[in-house]
């Protein structure tokens, strides 16, 4: 039953119970009006080099701090490690250039410590 529970964080429960109970197939377009979905993109190889090339331009440690973070609240388990994770970011070589390279108007050069 977490599917289910994984389900009902994504849509309301009168959506749930359409699609478990007529178990009719829903389109992209429909997918993405209902929260199933974040986009849906004609080329579809070239929307993921996008995505990949947009998040490997930040920072790793903040990457993961944030997947952590995400993960732990929408588990609705408190992870008692999410301030720590938030911290290490912040005490990070990779914060400080960050910092430096928004100052200096230039990219960051992030190396994941």
């Amino acid at each position: 039953a977490a599917w289910v529970a994984d389900l009902l964080r994504v849509v309301p429960a009168p959506v749930a119970k359409d699609i478990l109970f007529t178990a009719r197939r829903i389109g992209a377009d429909e997918a993405l009006r209902l929260g199933l979905v974040n986009a849906v993109h004609d080329d579809t190889q070239a929307a993921i080099a996008t995505l990949a090339s947009q998040m490997a331009a930040n920072a790793p440690l903040s990457l993961l701090a944030a997947k952590r973070v995400i993960d732990s609240l929408s588990a609705r388990t408190a992870d008692p490690d999410v301030e720590r994770y938030i911290g290490d970011c912040f005490a990070s070589e990779d914060y400080r250039e960050g910092r430096r390279a928004f100052l200096e108007k230039r990219p960051a050069r992030f190396t994941g410590r």
